[in-house]
C-alpha cells in the first residue's frame, strides 16, 4: 500500500515485497553508509549514501520509479526530498526503513 504523508509518498514493506516479487521495474536506493549496506540490504538495492545522493543523482532516470530507504526512515525522507527537489517524479520512502523490512521478512 502506498501512503501520502506530509505531501510525500511512502511505500510499505508489504507493497515493496510485492513489487520485488513481481519484478517491477524500479530503482531501490539504500542511503545508509557502505558498511551498513554491506552487512545487509534489500535485494537489488544499490548503495548511494545520503551524503552523496545530490552528486550521484545525475546517473539516475528522473522518470523511473525510485524507492529510498535508510535504517528507520529519517535519512530516507531526506533523500526523497533531495531527489524531488532535483526534479525526480516518482520517489517513495520505505515506511520504517531497513529495520522494518528486516523484521517483516524474518518472521
Amino acid at each position: 500500500m502506498r501512503i501520502r504523508l506530509d505531501d510525500k509518498d511512502i511505500i510499505t514493506v508489504e507493497d515493496l515485497n510485492k513489487q520485488i516479487k513481481n519484478n517491477k521495474k524500479m530503482k531501490i536506493i539504500d542511503v545508509r553508509i557502505p558498511e551498513q549496506y554491506n552487512a545487509s540490504h534489500i535485494p537489488n538495492a544499490i548503495n548511494i549514501p545520503l551524503k552523496n545522493i545530490t552528486n550521484q543523482c545525475m546517473v539516475l532516470n528522473k522518470n523511473e520509479e525510485i524507492v529510498v530507504y535508510c535504517n528507520g526512515g529519517n535519512s530516507g525522507s531526506k533523500a526523497q526530498n533531495l531527489l524531488l527537489d532535483k526534479g525526480f517524479i516518482r520517489v517513495y520512502n520505505l515506511e520504517g526503513g531497513h529495520r522494518k523490512w528486516l523484521n517483516f521478512n524474518n518472521k
